[in-house]
């Protein structure tokens, strides 16, 4: 994949394994750019990620509007290329392997955790970053305004941030998965009853055993063994996502509120990555439809 620009300071040691295009962006010392001594470079292989592409582009948009430092230097990117970008494939759970999976965490420590991801397509990083105050049972309405990171360090903290595209949204909750959460509410009060002093009040939905960040990794191993287990051990924690936006399609949902329901930028990137759903069904209306021919023509 193309990797993000980083400073000279730091490339060497983080440079992966890999054949690279490599180009100087701009002279060490500069003034003018005491901030950005960038190096660009990317690995001569297909990108798996179209925001990586619009790094490329940042940057040389970035050097081409210096019109005085092209017009002395040139621009530096362009000796680079633009490497192309390759739609990788969805992997969602089909509706056996989903009647499996659900059979099979029942009484699971993150049960109502994957439930609640798979019945509302929310990131790993935006279910872990629930807070109660997001929660409305009463109305059955959800507010996803940030998500749990970490820091890329060891040892790191754990930090909230705002949603990907940095947009907050409301989900309308399904009867089933506000009984979900008043489960795991239930669950939580006699962590922490047993927690006792331990307990510390970070006011998550889904925490530790003592109210703390639930760290992903603990989440994904879990999930793994669990996919594993049903004979599916490819699926990713990302696939539950993938896999409630071909269901909600399949159900009737329109593109649009399954876009706002996944948190999408555009109606027109969740078509992109869905189409293939809305066009399978089209091909069985019209299967439906030529039965419907048939018989009636029969008479």
């Amino acid at each position: 994949m193309l990797c993000k620009t980083k400073w000279v300071s730091t490339f060497i040691t983080n440079l992966p394994a890999g054949n690279y295009t490599v180009a100087v962006l701009c002279d060490a010392p500069n003034a003018k750019y005491t901030n950005a001594n960038y190096y660009l470079y990317y690995l001569e292989s297909p990108l798996d990620s179209a925001s990586s592409f619009k790094d490329f582009g940042d940057i040389d948009t970035k050097y081409q509007s210096d019109v005085e430092y092209v017009a002395e230097k040139g621009n530096p990117t362009d000796a680079c290329k633009p490497p192309r970008v390759v739609k990788k494939e969805i992997q969602p759970l089909d509706e056996v392997q989903v009647a499996e999976f659900l059979k099979t965490i029942q009484g699971h420590p993150h049960e109502y955790l994957y439930k609640i991801t798979l019945f509302t397509g929310m990131r790993e990083g935006e279910v872990l970053g629930l807070t109660w105050d997001c929660l409305d049972l009463d109305r059955g309405t959800l507010l996803i305004k940030q998500q749990l990171r970490r820091e890329q360090q060891k040892g790191g903290k754990y930090y909230f941030s705002p949603p990907k595209n940095n947009k907050s949204r409301v989900l309308s909750l399904a009867p089933s998965v506000v009984q979900l959460f008043r489960l795991q509410k239930l669950k939580q009060n006699g962590m922490r009853l047993e927690a006792g002093n331990s307990w510390e009040e970070n006011n998550l939905i889904f925490s530790n055993q003592t109210g703390g960040f639930l760290s992903y990794r603990t989440v994904y191993d879990c999930f793994k063994r669990i996919v594993d287990k049903i004979g599916s051990p490819s699926t990713r924690f990302h696939d539950l996502r993938h896999t409630y936006a071909v269901l909600a399609i399949k159900s009737g949902d329109d593109i649009k509120t399954v876009q706002e329901n996944l948190g999408h930028a555009t109606a027109a990137f969740t078509l992109d990555v869905y189409g293939h759903v809305t066009a399978q069904m089209r091909r069985d209306s019209a299967d439906r439809m030529e039965q419907v021919i048939k018989s009636v023509s029969a008479g």
